[in-house]
C-alpha cells in the first residue's frame, strides 16, 4: 500500500514540477537588476543562492518518492532498490527540465542539471535511510547538517576573501553645475517619447559623461560609494567599491561585459569578473553571463528601452545608442531620473479628494498676502477631519500633493496621477492663482513643490531637484537663488515635519487649525544673494560645494532650527 502511493505521489509531483518548468524561462532564475541597481551585491547573491537552493530542494521529494516506490530489503537488495530510485529520480530530473521552452543549454543550465539531480539523490538517501529507525534518522540528519556547515563555511571563508581593506576606486570628481546643466539638457532632448513614428535618434555618451551621470544618480539617491565606467571595443567595465557596514572594510568589484543587441534582443558576454582578491575563471563567466543578460532584459524598467533600440555601438571614444518612439507609463521616466521611491505610496483617490476641497474653498479666502497661508490651514483642517480614526500621515501626505499640484507646478501630476480635472483649473479662485510668500510668488512655488516633492520621496531628491532648477536658472535664466534654495529648504523641512511619524502629523494638523501661518515655516530671506550668474557663483562662492557656498548653506539651515534631522 506504502509503496502504490508513493508511486502515485511520484506520478502526481512529477507532473506538476513539469508544469511548472513550463512556465519558467530559465532553470536557475537570475536576480532582479534592481539588486543590482541599488548596489546591494548581496541581495543580488542572495537571490541567486536562494534559486540555485529551489531548485535543489524542490527535487529532494522526487527522490523520497522514488525509492519508497521500489520494492527491496537489506544488504544486497537495498543497494539495488537505491539504484533503482536513483534511475527513476534521473528519469523524472530528465523529464521535468526538458519543460523549459526556451533553453539555451548554457553552462548555468548544466548546474541546474546538478542540483535536481543532487536533490534527488538526497531525496533517494533519506528514503532509504527512513524505514531503519529512529536511530538512523538521527544520523542522518547529522550529516546533512554537518554537510550544510561546510558548505557556509566554504562560502564565508570565500567572502572574507572577497573583502579588503581599502577601495580599488577613487570617489569620482564632484560634478559641476555646468556639467549637470549640459548633461540635463543632453537626456531631455534624447527624451524616445518625442521622436516621430518610423525615426530614430542616437544618443551619445562619452565614458566622462558616463561617470557623472553615476555619480549625479548617486547624489541624488544619497549613496556615497565611488563608481568607474570605461569603455573598450565593444566592452563596457564598470567598477565600484562597496563599503561592509561595521567592518571598516570594502568590497571592491569590477565586471567588463560585451552587450550585443539582435532583432530587439539583448545579450551579453562577461568577460571578466573580479570581486575583491577573487577573479572568476572563464567557465564561471560563461555560466553567469545567460543570467546578466536575462537579469537586464526581464526587468520592468529597462525592457521597454531594449525593445526600442535599434542598435548599440560601443568604442573607446564613447557608447552610442540609436532608438526608437517609446509610448510608456511615465513612470519609467521620472524614477530612473529622481531615483527610486519618488512615486511613494501615493492613494491619488485622497489626492483627488483635497484637490477638489482646496477649489472649492478657494472661492472663500481672499486675495492678499494670508492666501498661502489660508490654503495651508484649509488643507490641514481637511485632512485632520479625514483621518479621525485613520492615518495622519497618509492623509497629510494627500494634502501637500495637492498642494504642490494646485500651488507648485501642474507637472507633478506626471507622477501623482491626473488629480485635476479640466474644468476644476479655472474654478480656482483668484486668491490662489499666485499666492505670494513674503510678497513672492516664486517662493510659493518653490516651498509647495518642494513639499510636495518630498512627501512622495526622500529629503535628498528633494534638495537635489531643487538645487538643479537654481543651478539651471544660473545658465542664462533667473539666476542662481540662495533665497529660493531657502524656500526649497523649507518645504522639504515643513513636509518631513508633516509626515514623519503620526503623532508629528497630528501635532502639525493641530498648530495650523490653531491659526499657525505659512511665513512661520519659512522664515525671511534676507541677507541672501540672488540672481547670480554661472561665473558669479563660482567666482564669489567657488561654486555648488565651495567655501562660500557652504557657508550661506549653513546659514539657510540656521533659519530653520525646527527642521526634523
Amino acid at each position: 500500500m506504502r509503496r502504490s502511493l508513493a508511486g502515485a505521489g511520484l506520478l502526481v509531483y512529477g507532473t506538476a514540477l513539469g508544469l511548472w518548468a513550463a512556465r519558467r524561462a530559465a532553470p536557475i532564475q537570475p536576480p532582479p537588476l534592481r539588486t543590482l541597481s541599488e548596489g546591494s551585491l548581496a541581495g543580488a547573491l542572495a537571490a541567486l543562492a536562494g534559486s540555485a537552493l529551489g531548485t535543489l530542494v524542490l527535487f529532494v521529494p522526487v527522490g523520497f518518492l522514488a525509492v519508497t516506490a521500489v520494492r527491496g530489503g537489506a544488504g544486497q537488495l537495498g543497494f539495488v532498490r537505491a539504484l533503482t530510485g536513483e534511475a527513476l529520480t534521473l528519469a523524472a530530473v530528465a523529464f521535468v527540465l526538458m519543460g523549459w521552452p526556451d533553453r539555451s543549454w548554457h553552462l548555468i543550465d548544466a548546474l541546474a542539471v546538478l542540483l535536481a539531480a543532487a536533490g534527488g539523490t538526497l531525496g533517494v538517501w533519506a528514503g532509504a535511510v527512513w524505514p531503519r529507525g529512529r536511530h538512523a534518522r538521527r544520523a542522518f540528519v547529522w550529516k546533512v547538517a554537518a554537510a550544510a556547515a561546510i558548505a557556509m563555511a566554504a562560502a564565508g571563508g570565500l567572502a572574507y576573501a572577497a573583502l579588503e581593506p581599502y577601495p580599488r576606486v577613487a570617489s569620482a570628481e564632484p560634478i559641476t553645475s555646468a556639467e549637470k546643466r549640459r548633461l540635463y539638457h543632453r537626456m531631455r532632448s534624447a527624451n524616445p517619447r518625442t521622436i516621430g513614428e518610423g525615426r530614430t535618434k542616437t544618443l551619445r555618451l562619452t565614458e566622462r559623461d558616463l561617470v557623472a551621470l553615476a555619480s549625479w544618480t548617486q547624489a541624488i539617491a544619497g549613496r556615497e560609494w565611488p563608481a568607474a565606467v570605461g569603455l573598450g571595443a565593444g566592452t563596457v567595465t564598470v567598477s565600484t567599491a562597496l563599503p561592509v557596514p561595521g567592518g571598516g572594510r570594502f568590497l571592491n568589484a569590477m565586471v567588463e561585459a560585451r552587450p550585443a543587441l539582435s532583432a530587439g534582443r539583448l545579450s551579453l558576454k562577461v568577460e571578466a569578473l573580479r570581486v575583491g582578491r577573487l577573479r572568476l575563471p572563464r567557465p564561471v563567466l560563461a555560466a553567469l553571463s545567460p543570467l546578466l543578460a536575462a537579469a537586464v532584459r526581464e526587468d520592468e524598467r529597462v525592457r521597454p528601452f531594449v525593445a526600442a533600440t535599434r542598435a548599440l555601438d560601443i568604442r573607446p571614444s564613447a557608447l552610442s545608442v540609436t532608438y526608437g518612439r517609446m509610448d510608456d507609463p511615465p513612470e519609467y521616466m521620472v524614477v530612473d531620473t529622481l531615483g527610486a521611491g519618488l512615486a511613494g505610496e501615493i492613494d491619488p483617490e485622497a489626492v483627488r479628494a483635497h484637490v477638489r476641497h482646496l477649489v472649492r474653498d478657494s472661492q472663500r479666502i481672499p486675495p492678499g498676502e494670508s492666501a498661502g497661508s489660508e490654503a495651508l490651514r484649509s488643507t490641514f483642517t481637511f485632512a485632520r477631519s479625514r483621518s479621525h480614526g485613520g492615518d495622519a500621515v497618509l492623509e497629510n501626505r494627500a494634502g501637500l500633493l495637492a498642494l504642490g499640484v494646485l500651488l507648485g507646478h501642474s507637472r507633478l501630476q506626471v507622477v501623482v496621477g491626473p488629480v485635476v480635472e479640466s474644468g476644476e483649473w479655472r474654478a480656482i479662485g483668484p486668491a490662489l492663482r499666485r499666492p505670494r510668500l513674503r510678497g513672492r510668488p516664486d517662493w510659493t512655488r518653490h516651498f509647495f513643490l518642494s513639499a510636495a516633492i518630498t512627501a512622495l520621496s526622500v529629503e535628498s531628491v528633494s534638495d537635489a531637484a531643487g538645487l538643479l532648477k537654481e543651478e539651471l536658472d544660473a545658465d542664462g535664466g533667473s539666476g542662481f537663488s540662495f533665497a529660493e534654495l531657502l524656500a526649497n529648504r523649507a518645504g522639504t523641512c515643513f513636509a518631513l515635519a508633516a509626515t514623519r511619524d503620526e503623532g508629528a502629523a497630528r501635532a502639525l494638523q493641530g498648530r495650523l487649525v490653531d491659526g499657525a501661518t505659512l511665513e512661520e515655516f519659512f522664515p525671511p530671506a534676507a541677507g541672501l544673494p540672488e540672481g547670480l550668474t554661472d561665473a558669479e557663483l563660482e567666482r564669489d562662492y567657488g561654486g555648488v560645494g565651495g567655501p562660500g557656498y557652504r557657508r550661506l548653506v549653513a546659514s539657510i539651515e540656521s533659519r530653520l532650527p525646527w527642521c526634523p534631522r
